[in-house]
């Protein structure tokens, strides 16, 4: 039984595993002929008996989850379940989720309890299935996480150092100031950077600096759409430099092996969850295993704020450890309200209990698929919102059925 938002699914998603041209622009892709993301003509992976492994980002639980996060979750709702393993999950450390418990009176720990659980709760609401849902507390995964640190570790890629820049706590990220708005402001939360000094552990991205241009010179496919690709590159291009995976201030984390006054950095620890993700809570943890039961992963569907810690940071962890690198990424737009990306630290949310409430999961998942173009922005009113689902699905299709 297919519903009709999971048609409209099928036709905006198809291009994510299509073949693109490297010239494709954010104007050409919208008015390119709409495909889909994995619909009756099943990828190469499908062809050949391998498992087809799509994950969403791990959601950050500093507050609960608002409509852009839902967004990437409805975006690849299963639609035939051939073979495949959908992952989602939260991201539960790090200085933002520690100030915000104790903001709210709660302890870290139960605080991200209650956030976790209302992410399952919300992908039960609009109707969303997953096969795997991971929670960076878990114990299987900080077993796994430690394990990946210890092998590049070995391998000669992080040592210790002071660093002293600008830190964007929402953002959980050191800053160029080359990137940031006037005022020091992170151009993402539009709020001041704070500046820092820390003695951290260090990864060494710039040593992998010539085998990332490779990567993105063969694999034109590697980052989607092609425009996000350019980004990459031109990333790459100005220069990388090593970047701090511990924090010295920060106490809700997972302990650097062999140092319990450092934490180990958040991104670094949530990146790790797509594998850690893969086991069962009774199986034996470690790291051979999770990459056995379906690494790499076929998909990464994110928002594009993330895309560098995805499509730089990541690919250069999986290289120094020896795994092989996730098939694709795919960097989707934002969701805006009066123009402006919408999100948690803006204070600028569109709730999406309420909206299901209102007006029902089918018309929430049609709307938001129907009208975004999938890969760029695309901006929500809820003047709109009722005249789209009036006008396509009460007056016209309504909640039909197809069998």
């Amino acid at each position: 039984m297919i519903y009709v938002y999971d048609l409209v699914m099928a036709n905006k998603l198809e291009r994510i595993l299509g073949q693109e041209t490297p010239s494709d622009s954010p104007k050409k892709l919208a008015s390119s002929p709409r495909r889909a993301l994995y619909s009756t003509s099943t990828p190469a992976s499908h062809e050949n008996g391998e498992t087809f492994v799509l994950t969403t980002p791990l959601y950050y639980v500093n507050a609960p989850p608002h409509m852009g996060s839902a967004y990437t979750t409805i975006s690849v709702s299963k639609l035939l379940g051939k073979k495949v393993i959908f992952i989602t999950g939260t991201d539960e450390h790090g200085e933002k989720i520690a100030t915000s418990a104790a903001a709210n009176g709660r302890n870290s720990a139960y605080h991200c309890d209650l956030i976790s659980q209302s992410y399952k709760t919300l992908w039960k609401e609009l109707d969303i299935a997953y096969d795997k849902f991971i929670r960076t507390t878990d114990a299987k995964h900080e077993a796994i996480v430690k394990e990946f640190y210890a092998r590049i570790f070995a391998n000669g890629d992080i040592y210790r150092a002071d660093y002293e820049g600008l830190y964007c706590v929402n953002c959980e990220e050191y800053k160029d100031e080359k990137e940031l708005l006037e005022n020091s402001c992170c151009p993402v939360h539009q709020m001041p950077c704070v500046a820092r000094k820390e003695d951290n552990y260090f990864f060494a991205l710039s040593k992998y600096q010539k085998q990332l241009e490779e990567i993105l010179s063969q694999n034109l496919l590697f980052v989607q759409p092609s425009y996000r690709l350019n980004e990459v590159k031109s990333w790459i291009k100005s220069g990388l430099r090593d970047f701090s995976i511990s924090r010295a201030l920060v106490d809700w984390g997972i302990p650097v092996p062999d140092d319990d006054k450092q934490t180990i950095y958040v991104w670094f620890d949530a990146l790790l969850g797509y594998i850690s993700a893969l086991t069962e809570d009774n199986e034996q943890q470690n790291l051979d295993t999770a990459v056995s039961l379906g690494w790499p992963a076929s998909l990464h569907l994110i928002g594009k704020d993330i895309l560098r810690f995805h499509a730089v940071y990541w690919p250069a962890m999986l290289t120094s450890a020896g795994l092989s690198l996730p098939k694709m990424v795919f960097g989707h737009g934002f969701l805006t309200k009066d123009g402006m990306k919408m999100g948690k630290s803006l204070g600028n949310t569109l709730e999406p209990f309420e909206l299901v409430q209102k007006f029902g999961p089918d018309a929430v998942r049609y709307f938001f698929l129907r009208e975004v173009e999938f890969g760029n922005d695309g901006d929500y009113s809820e003047d709109r919102f009722v005249k789209i689902v009036n006008a396509h699905l009460a007056n016209t299709i309504g909640f039909l059925t197809l069998y």
